[in-house]
This record gives C-alpha cells, structure tokens and sequence, in this order.
C-alpha cells in the first residue's frame, strides 16, 4: 500500500507540475498581464473580465468528466483524453505566436489552451479522489500535487519575470509549449488503463453515478459553502495591475515577488501534508475561514518592495494551508461511483465563484481603491464563518 500511494503521489506530481509550467498559469503568464495591462491598457475590472472569459472552461470542468466517462476514445478513458488536451493547449500556443495580436483572437486561443490544460486536470483529479480515497491518501496526494504545482510555481515565476521583461508575448508562449506536449510521453510510460469493452455501460455507468451524487444534500449544502467563500471580492488580476500601475514595481521585480510566494506556498504545502491529519473536519473547516481571512488581511500592507516580498511570502505560505484544507474538504465530500465527476463539479463551482469574486473586486477596486478592496474582502471572508453549519462533520462523515 505504501509503494501504491508513493508511486500515485510521484505521478500526480509529475501532472501538476507540467500543469504548471504549461498553463495554469504557465511560464507566459507574467507576459500576458503585462500585455493586457500596458498593450492593451485594460483596467482592474476589464483584467478581471477577461480572466473570467478565458477561464470558462475550467467551470464546467464536469462535462470532461461526463465525456471521458461516457465516451472512450479507441478503447480508453482517460489516456486518450489527455493525448487531446496536449494536442489543443500546444496548437493553441502554436495559434498565438501568429494571431496574439488582438483581445479577439489572442482570448478565443487561450480559451483553447485552457480546455486542453482543464481536461487533463480533471482526469488528474478524478484518479487522486477515485484512488486516494480507498487508501485514505486524499489528503497527502493533494499535497504532492500542490507540492509539484507550487515548484512550477517558483520558475515560472522566477523566469516569468524575466521573460515578460524582455521577451514578447508572441514568443512567451513557446515557453509554455514543450511542457504542453511532455503530457503525451508521461502519459504512454507512466499510466497504466485497461481497455474499455463497451461504450454502452460506460456511459451508464457515468450517468447513474452522477444523478446518484446530485440527490445529495450534503453535496450541495458544501458547494453553496464553496461558492460563497470563493465569491467574496478577491485581488484576482487586480494586484498585477496595482503593482504596474500604481507602485510601478518592474516585470523582474514582480517575478522576484511572485516567486517568494510560490516559495511561501510550497512551505504551506510541507507543513498541511504533515498536521493535516490530526484536525478533524470541524476544526479544518474554521482553520480554513481563519487562515484565508489572515491572507487577505496581509495586503493591507502592500506598499513597497520590501513589505511586498515578505506578505507575498506569508500569504502564500497562510493561503496554501487554506486552499488545500478546501481541497480536501472537497475529496472528503464526494460520494462513492460518482467521485471524479463530483469532485470537477466542485472545482467548478470553486473556479466560478473565485473569478466572479475577482470581477467584485475589480469593480470595488476602480471605485474604492486598494486598500479598501482588501479590508472589505478580509470582513467578507470573516463571514464565512456563520455558513460553517452548512458542512457538518456528521454529513462529511456519511458520504467518506
């Protein structure tokens, strides 16, 4: 059982990790902002608008789930579907060095690569819920995924910086290319999947399971829960354009920055996979209000290089404990024969509702400014802690 977990872990790491460097959010992304922000010229709430767009399909995340499920391609459900999201997340780079020019066109071919980069995630997901959960590893394959992811984090960063200073986006996202398509000769060497025999009871099966997991209270007293955490007006692609516009920080500046919090965020990760399992739910869930509300609150500081690095640091290291206590809450959720699917619905509810909360704070950032923006996203997170009651220890425990 050992070896088992160890070698999901190592693989789930070696996804998330590609994941990453290739486009969530991939070694492009500081060049993208800076694009947008200074091409461009968008605003906070435009910034924030047009991450919501570009980021549609990780809300309906499910629907791979269903697809993959239902509809195995030459015999396979899941190796084939992430041969398909590395073939469009890498044309769809190959797209951009051509046509990026233009808001229009340069958001239809990130909304590609962003399908191609969702479904492999899904899949990724739905095999650390799936094998994680009779293992009792949930908790500890999540953290090497976001122990891999937070890695990534650090050089893309690091070089993002670099790259957005000096090289156009044109070109950036060639950066993100090779890592796009690494997906594939993992997939062949490292994942092992029998053939499915019948598309008919596949597709049942998916069906049945799904429709099964929606009749479930506790289900959705967690997702109303999840959406309104994630919905309070957040800094999303806002604190990119505070720290160009108004502290007039440098691309490599903001990659240094960036990459501190990454650093924060892996120590974050360390330090759940280690305590994780001594909290109850009860107790993960109020560490979950507490601990993003003291990330938020951190930016009030944000004024200067130095108190930049070191809240960029703290909030990563505070929010990752956050997040993957959300992460986890998710896992525990989701009920047996249904478990991949309800996870990606999950995720999307998530996804949806922390980029609706980034056009909140777009809008209250262009009217108030910064530093209320944080003070009322801080008092919004706080909240949360009344809806506590709607995830009672007592369901989660049902449905593990």
């Amino acid at each position: 059982m050992v070896e088992s977990v160890r070698r999901l872990m190592f693989l789930m790491g070696v996804y998330y990790f590609l994941q990453g460097m290739s486009g969530n959010a991939g070694l492009h992304d500081q060049a993208l902002d800076r694009f947008l922000i200074q091409t461009l010229g968008l605003g906070a709430a435009q910034m924030n608008a047009f991450s919501f767009l570009v980021t549609i399909p990780w809300m309906i995340k499910p629907l791979y789930g269903i697809l993959a499920d239902s509809v195995p391609i030459v015999g396979y459900r899941i190796k084939s579907y992430f041969f398909t999201g590395s073939i469009l997340a890498s044309v769809a780079y190959l797209g951009i060095y051509r046509w990026g020019y233009s808001a229009s066109s340069l958001g239809k071919l990130l909304v590609v690569s962003a399908v191609g980069i969702a479904l492999a995630d899904v899949l990724c997901d739905k095999l650390m819920v799936i094998k994680g959960q009779p293992l009792d590893a949930t908790d500890r394959l999540q953290a090497a995924q976001w122990f891999a992811i937070s890695l990534a984090g650090i050089l893309t960063t690091f070089i993002g910086g670099y790259i957005a200073e000096y090289v156009p986006l044109q070109r950036a996202v060639f950066f993100s290319l090779p890592f796009a398509l690494m997906v594939i000769p993992v997939t062949v060497f490292l994942w092992e999947e029998k053939r499915v025999e019948s598309v008919n009871v596949a597709a049942k099966e998916a069906w049945s399971g799904l429709k099964s997991a929606l009749r479930l209270k506790p289900l959705w007293g967690c997702a109303i829960f999840l959406f309104l955490y994630h919905m309070s007006p957040g800094l999303g692609k806002t604190l990119r354009l505070y720290e160009i516009n108004v502290l007039k920080f440098s691309q490599i500046q903001i990659g240094h920055i960036d990459t501190l919090g990454s650093i924060g965020s892996m120590i974050g990760v360390f330090f759940f996979g280690v305590w994780c399992k001594k909290f109850s739910e009860r107790w993960l869930l109020r560490g979950i209000v507490v601990s993003g509300s003291a990330a938020t609150l951190l930016y009030v500081f944000f004024r200067d290089p130095l108190s930049a690095f070191l809240i960029t640091f703290g909030a990563g290291m505070v929010g990752a404990v956050a997040f993957l206590g959300i992460l986890t809450l998710a896992a525990r959720v989701c009920p047996k024969n249904a478990e991949g699917m309800v996870f990606a619905l999950l995720m999307s509810v998530i996804n949806f509702s922390t980029k609706l909360g980034g056009m909140l704070g777009g809008l209250l950032f262009d009217t108030v400014g910064f530093q209320w923006l944080v003070v009322i996203s801080t008092t919004t997170t706080l909240v949360m802690w009344f809806f506590l009651p709607l995830v009672r220890e007592r369901q989660l425990n049902r449905n593990a």
